[in-house]
């Protein structure tokens, strides 16, 4: 009977131990996530926003959308008067500093061949802002843009 008894208790120990070990494998901790950096967006890629014309400003905001190209060409659309207008040129980046010179290639028939200069801060986060824009030329019209990367 006490070897009974004796392999009783050690088998229930056995067991416990065996609850205890369980149960403590399974408790769940807060570890620490690690940081994660903002995320940082390149100035290649699809830009949306709008610019306004200073001369004109019951206009109000219209459209404007960027194609900027890693081989540093640049193609932007943009509305006037109802139509479409495209134009194309090229793009720098120093710093945080963008500029773009384009032509414009269609559209409202006074502004094909029209050339804009373009200005902005270029911000990591996927932003343009401070845009100013100026054409040479006939018609000499300037405004102020602002754009946002799609990603």
């Amino acid at each position: 009977m006490k070897k009974l008894l004796l392999g009783s208790i050690v088998l229930t120990a056995f067991a416990l131990a065996i609850s205890l070990f369980q149960i403590s494998s399974c408790t769940k901790t807060n570890a620490q996530q690690p940081a994660t950096k903002p995320t940082t967006y390149p100035i290649e890629g699809l830009w949306t926003g709008a610019y306004t014309v200073d001369l004109q400003p019951g206009l109000g905001e219209r459209y404007f959308g960027f194609s900027i190209k890693p081989d540093s060409t640049i193609i932007i659309e943009s509305s006037a008067g109802g139509q479409q207008n495209l134009s194309v040129g090229k793009w720098t980046l120093r710093d945080s500093v963008f500029v773009c010179t384009v032509t414009s290639v269609y559209g409202v028939a006074n502004n094909v061949n029209v050339t804009q200069t373009m200005i902005g801060k270029w911000d990591k986060s996927g932003k343009l802002t401070q845009g100013a824009w100026q054409t040479s030329g006939q018609p000499n019209n300037y405004g102020k843009f602002t754009l946002a990367r799609i990603n």
